[in-house]
This record gives C-alpha cells, structure tokens and sequence, in this order.
C-alpha cells in the first residue's frame, strides 16, 4: 500500500478539494495562480506543524520530499521567526500562575500560599484553639488568602492583555487564546491532575514568544517573600 493509499479519506478528501481549486482557476479569468495557492498552503501547513523539517520527517530522504523542501525553502525563507505570520491553526497560550510563583525557575525566593501561611505560623509559634493570639492568625490568614486570590486573579487577567496586544501586533492569520489557571491552591506539580502548565521554553514559538513577552511585562503577583537566612540559620 503507497503512503497516499494509506490516509484513506483525508487523501481522497485533499485530492477533491486541490480538483476544484484547480477547476476554478482555468474557468475564472481571474489571474488566480494554482501554484502560488498550492505553495501558500504548503507552507502555512509547514508553519502549523513546525517548519519544513517536520511536515517531511516521515520520508526526508524521499524525492518528493527534496522537491516540496526546495518549494517551501523558497516560500518560508530560512528564519522560524518569519514562519509565525503563515499560521493558521488557532493557538492556545496557557498560564499556571502557581506555577510561576511557586517552581523557582524564573523567580526563586516567591512563596506559593501554602509555603506563605506556614511561614504566617511561625509568627504564632505554640498556637491552642484557647490562645487569645487566634483570632489575629485567623484574621491575618484570611487577609493572606484573599491577597493571594485577588493578586492571581489580577495577574491572570493582565497576562491575557498584554497576549493579545501581542498577537494584534504580529498580524496574525490565527487566533490565539490564553486558557489560565489562577487558583493558588492549584496542583499543577501533582502529574496525577489534568493542570493548565505554563508553556514549554522549546515548545511551539508563537506560544513562547507571546508567553514570554507578557511574563515580562506584567508585574507579578503580591506574594510573600521567603526570609533570607544567614549560613547559621537566622533569618
């Protein structure tokens, strides 16, 4: 069975859709060019994908596929950069804000809400039901949940400004949407729960880059600072 054979119904579908394309253009007086409707389609299933290397990875050393990467290196040029522009599959953005607070990757020192309320603890040390310093941690808990809630709230919301400002600005052929996840209580290190995780730095490029360019620019959240301890242990 050819590889054509093989994709049963997708094939037979493209074969029909590339057909009346082709009808059209010889019946319209248009000046519509089937080749340059073909390689624009080619590329822009390339730039959906990844770029060229990967829309022809399943046989790279084929003829076939020397000649559609000759055609798409001529219609994409060479920078992954310039491929954005040519999508047309809708993208998703997606942002954990416990995450970026809590995984120390690009800032260590931030305390998620369960580190913030131990160390909130430490403040009542011995702490009984009776004691009368309970009704301040309680009323300083709560103020520190809600500041926490308010704060990821605000921040998810600004995210999603600046990710569309992002995509106006690029003039994209695509829509792109952020889905978030702004509960600082989220589990998002269990990889037993389906967790909104922020994006992949190697993932797709127009997910990084407006991910990226929103993390820079909004301010992040108000969240408790860990205490700097010196070598012997104080704080």
């Amino acid at each position: 069975m050819s590889a054509f054979e093989s994709t049963g119904d997708a094939a037979d579908r493209l074969t029909g859709l590339l057909t009346a394309i082709a009808r059209h253009t010889l019946t319209h007086a248009s000046g519509t060019d089937f080749a340059d409707i073909l390689t624009y389609s080619l590329a822009a299933a390339a730039a959906n994908v990844g770029g060229p290397d990967l829309l022809l990875s399943g046989r790279p050393a084929s003829w076939e596929s020397s000649r559609i990467s000759s055609l798409l290196s001529g219609a994409m040029g060479d920078d992954p950069s310039h491929w954005i522009r040519l999508r047309t599959e809708a993208v998703t953005v997606p942002l954990n804000v416990a995450q970026l607070v809590e995984d120390g990757v690009l800032h260590p020192g931030l305390l998620g809400l369960a580190d913030a309320v131990e160390l909130l603890g430490d403040r009542y040390p011995d702490l009984t039901d009776d004691d009368p310093r309970a009704d301040d941690y309680d009323r300083d808990a709560a103020s520190l949940e809600r500041r926490y809630h308010l704060s990821y709230a605000e921040y998810a919301e600004r995210f999603e400004t600046v990710v569309t400002a992002v995509v106006s600005e690029l003039r994209l052929r695509t829509s792109v949407t952020v889905i978030s996840d702004a509960d600082p209580e989220s589990l998002w290190w269990d990889g037993e729960t389906k967790s909104i995780l922020n994006a992949d730095p190697l993932g797709d490029p127009l997910v990084d880059e407006s991910w990226m360019r929103a993390h820079a620019v909004v301010p992040l959240p108000n969240v408790t600072i860990a205490p700097v301890r010196t070598e012997d242990g104080d704080e």
